[in-house]
């Protein structure tokens, strides 16, 4: 299989592969490109915006497929393998050191720098030296700090509306991340937990109630409630929609829900489906159409924290009518699962 590189970045600059240049790429103008099915690709980006460092790293196909490893401990890349031989890569120039936007917030004997790199980091210093790392999600300027005990709790707002509370525990070896959440709300519990809503962001609306209370030195989930993010579900409209709806209830488990989007015949293998779904780390729409062009989604799955991984899932909708949206689905093929979490379709 011949694979196709799709190349994106953040800012405006020149992209080279394996030392030729390729072309000038900007945010909103990705590179495509066929790269050959084994063997190594060192991949150069040097900007043509000023206050960014330039980026060499190397990535690793065999059969047409990504080496997921070959990514590991590679700052400033990610990938994604898309059905058909697509890999979409995510280069992220690290800003020059003296570019570099922070906060600075003091407690006690300790020191937090906010650090804005290719994805924030929460830097924690004692006496100079740096005892605790956490990368955080996208957050907007204000954050504070607080002690509660032997905690110090981070607070900051996300910059898609949501909160962050970052919570570190002070023991006899030091400063020790205990929990790290974010959610639409976040509130402490008068037993000395913690409430966390969080918008799942899928087709539907679901939304989850988490609660998390302190087991020594970390915090752990105790509790957890399905609800809908607006109050009320927004049913899926169009056969696409209603997959996806179909096959995010079955990832949460919700096998009534999920009944409903599918014809009678199908819903007869649900529980099979929902435990081969719940394999996967989560569904999504497919960016690019499958070569063939059949109707399609696609299952995620994590391929370590540089890489994901997205298997088609085939699949076809009739005009029936039902109470969670006019469409059923009376096809649904899932990708086989094999031992080691490897997938073939």
């Amino acid at each position: 299989m011949q694979p196709m590189l799709f190349v994106t970045s953040a800012i405006r600059g020149l992209f080279y592969l394996n030392g030729r240049l390729i072309g000038d790429m900007e945010p909103d103008r990705p590179l495509c490109l066929p790269a050959t099915p084994g063997g190594a690709l060192y991949v150069e980006f040097r900007p043509l915006e000023a206050g960014y460092l330039s980026l060499a790293r190397c990535l690793v196909l065999a059969g047409g497929s990504l080496v997921h490893g070959s990514l590991r401990g590679q700052m400033g890349i990610c990938a994604v393998e898309w059905p058909g031989g697509l890999i979409e890569i995510e280069l992220m120039p690290e800003p020059l050191p003296s570019a570099r936007a922070f906060i600075e917030l003091i407690q006690d004997e300790y020191r937090f720098k906010l650090v804005s790199t290719p994805r924030p980091v929460l830097e924690v210093y004692r006496d100079g030296r740096l005892c605790a790392s956490e990368i955080l999600p996208p957050i907007l300027g204000d954050a504070h700090l607080e002690r509660v005990g032997n905690e110090i709790r981070l607070y900051a707002e996300c910059d898609n509306n949501e909160h962050l509370v970052v919570i570190f525990c002070e023991t006899d070896g030091g400063l020790k991340p205990a929990l790290m959440a974010s959610g639409r709300e976040i509130s402490p519990l008068s037993d000395g937990g913690w409430r966390v809503l969080r918008d799942l962001g899928d087709t539907v609306g679901h939304a989850r109630l988490e609660t998390f209370h302190r087991e020594g030195a970390q915090y752990r989930m105790s509790g957890l409630e399905n609800l809908w993010s607006p109050g009320r579900p927004t049913w899926p409209a169009t056969p696409e929609d209603t997959a996806l709806a179909a096959l995010s209830a079955l990832k949460m488990g919700l096998g009534g829900e999920a009944e409903q989007y599918l014809t009678p015949a199908l819903a007869e293998g649900i529980q099979a489906l929902s435990e081969q779904v719940q394999a996967f780390d989560g569904c999504t729409p497919l960016k690019y159409p499958l070569p063939g062009g059949q109707s399609a989604v696609g299952l995620k799955l994590l391929m370590g924290e540089k890489c994901v991984r997205v298997l088609p899932v085939r699949y076809h909708a009739s005009l029936l009518g039902g109470p969670q949206g006019p469409w059923r689905l009376d096809e649904l093929a899932l990708p086989e699962a094999v031992l080691n979490r490897q997938y073939v379709v």
